[in-house]
């Protein structure tokens, strides 16, 4: 994971708690219907991460999302000998 996956999860939650009425909420949500969107990859990515719990409800806690996504990479590479 990195940087990219952490700003990947920044973008998810703060297109997920967008107003209803606000166009790109809206095909946010139609996305999560298609099979190769951004969306269905995020959601692939969650439960790899086991981030599901918290990153596909319905207004994610964007604090949280990132905090939980920070923690993992750590873990990760304190798992592949990366951290000094």
């Amino acid at each position: 994971m990195s940087n990219k996956t952490l700003e990947c999860i920044r973008m998810w939650c703060r297109v997920a708690n967008m107003p209803d009425s606000r166009m790109t909420h809206r095909i946010h949500k139609w996305s999560l219907l298609q099979g190769k969107s951004w969306e269905s990859k995020m959601v692939r990515l969650a439960n790899d991460l086991d981030m599901a719990n918290i990153l596909l409800v319905q207004n994610p806690s964007k604090r949280m999302c990132i905090g939980k996504a920070k923690e993992t990479l750590q873990l990760s590479k304190k798992g592949n000998g990366l951290m000094e």
